[in-house]
């Protein structure tokens, strides 16, 4: 019983030295992660300033040849340049015709767009006005409905007192005479 509580307590014991060597093992591979994200980060830093002053430079060299104005501004974009360029490389003309044919059928586009944007504003106009033309042109209709119904109406009521005037004139007729044959019986 002695011989095994000791070797109980002996493997007790190595188990516990195992399962503190991994604990140990643990640790010292969190400090070592910690460490290699601590690294990384710093040289994501160092490549992300490196790259935003090369992205200053390219702009200010970018902004310094704008400044030289061999070209214009208006003609400063992408498609603007790779129509010059396709232009000049399947023509003879300079650099100043090119610009001014450009410029030219710039302009023409532009007040193309300008009449058509004008063109469609006039179109919705006119529905517009046809529209109100077409609730208007109902509502006349529902009021001249609304009059001819009055009218007839009125007709029919000045038809029934017509009739209402007969009857009372035939009443009253038949009233006077009434009275003057019990006046005449009341004398006999």
């Amino acid at each position: 019983s002695a011989k095994f509580h000791k070797e109980n307590d002996e493997k007790k014991q190595k188990v516990k030295d195992y399962n503190d060597g991994v604990v140990a093992s643990n640790k010292n591979l969190s400090v070592q992660k910690e460490q290699k994200i601590k690294d990384l980060d710093s040289k994501w830093a160092g490549f992300k300033n490196y790259y935003n002053n090369e992205i200053r430079k390219i702009d200010s060299l970018l902004q310094e040849g704008y400044s030289i104005n061999v070209i214009p501004a208006p003609f400063r974009n992408f498609s603007s340049v790779l129509y010059i360029y396709e232009y000049m490389s399947t023509s003879n003309e300079s650099l100043s015709n090119t610009l001014l044919h450009s410029h030219i059928e710039d302009g023409i586009q532009r007040i193309e767009m300008s009449l058509n944007n004008i063109i469609q504003q006039q179109a919705d106009m006119i529905c517009i006005a046809r529209a109100s033309a077409e609730r208007q042109r109902v509502h006349n209709r529902a009021m001249e409905d609304n009059a001819l119904r009055t009218l007839n109406s009125l007709k029919q009521l000045e038809s029934n007192t017509a009739t209402a005037n007969e009857y009372a004139r035939v009443a009253a007729n038949y009233s006077k005479a009434s009275a003057y044959f019990a006046a005449a019986n009341y004398f006999k």
